[in-house]
Order: C-alpha cells, then structure tokens, then sequence
C-alpha cells in the first residue's frame, strides 16, 4: 500500500495563492523517514520544523544557534536528502485564489472543480497522483494522511472527503509539523 502525505500552505486569507502537496512512499519508507527525520532532530535541535519559520528566521530559528548559515545550510541539506530518499515521488497543485474566484462562480463550477481553492489544489494532486499511479500500474489502494486535520474536517470538508470517496480507503491525521522540501522520483 502507498501513503501519501498531503499538506497545505496559503489557505490563509492574507495569501494570494492555495498550494496543496503531497508525497508519496510505502509505510516502511515512511517509516524510516520518520527515523531519521528524528536523527537529524536529535542532531540538530530543530524541533517542529516549519518551512516558513526557518526561511522567515522566526521561533526557534530566529535564536542566535539558527543564525549560523554553515548550521541551517547542513540542517536544510539533511532534510531535504530525507525527503529524496525516502519518497518515491510528489505532487503539487497550486491557484492563484483570484484567478480561481474570477472563473468559479457557480454552484456547477464549484460541485465540478471544489467548493473553494483548497478543494480545487486537493484536486489537482489527485489527479496527478492518479495519473502517475496508472502509468506505473499501482493497483493497491492508497492511504491519504493530511497533517492537523481532526476527523471532523476530513468528514465534513468537500476537498478531504474527495480524497477519501475517490480513491483512498484510508485516512489518517498526524497532528505533525509539516515538512517542507523538494522531492526525487523513483519507480
């Protein structure tokens, strides 16, 4: 079975743009993301890493430890490296939300593309990571994990009830801190 990790960024109202992503391994990579993605916490003190955070110098990172460009440059490295070896692959659909507003304005559009720009990017990914699993003939079902997203939300909210009615036959919440890199396909 593959899971995937899906998480959000911009669906504040202050953000021009909605950006879903999503990554892409088997639990036993995930597993192993986990433990050394814990490695390099132990290693580096990070704690909850937040992508803004770190490039914005803000929380932990704006301590004078994580002003040290030789440090945040390895901790990056070795974050990133974690997220190339262990994912198989990711996806990533982004909107710009006035774009989006301008052109979905019906209840027909909405029902059709998502009820607002989160709905819309899930979409997007899905429609990626359905793609890529019928070029590499992924059978097995997936699980969907969506970072802080209380059941409630999955159950109620157009967007994670998409994932979970077209596709997945699980679901899960991590209640983590998200993860921020670039990715590495593999097959």
């Amino acid at each position: 079975m593959l899971t995937l990790y899906c998480d959000d960024s911009g669906t504040h109202r202050a953000s021009d743009v909605a950006v879903a992503a999503c990554y892409v391994a088997t639990v036993e990579q995930w597993d192993e993301f986990r433990r050394n993605w814990n490695e390099a916490n132990e290693r580096e003190n990070f704690g909850v890493f937040h992508m803004a955070d770190f490039v914005g110098r803000q929380k932990q990172f704006a301590s004078a430890e994580w002003q040290d460009e030789v440090k945040r440059n390895r901790t990056i490295r070795a974050l990133i490296n974690i997220i190339k070896t262990r994912a198989r692959i990711g996806f990533a659909g982004v909107v710009v939300k006035s774009a989006y507003s301008d052109v979905i304005v019906n209840g027909e559009l909405k029902d059709k593309f998502g009820d607002n720009h989160y709905a819309f990017v899930v979409r997007l990914c899905k429609a990626l990571v359905d793609q890529w699993r019928q070029k590499h003939a992924y059978t097995a079902p997936n699980r969907y994990v969506f970072d802080r997203c209380p059941r409630a939300k999955v159950t109620k909210t157009r967007s994670s009830k998409l994932c979970y009615l077209e596709g997945s036959t699980h679901w899960q919440s991590t209640g983590s801190s998200r993860t921020v890199g670039h990715s590495k396909t593999r097959h």
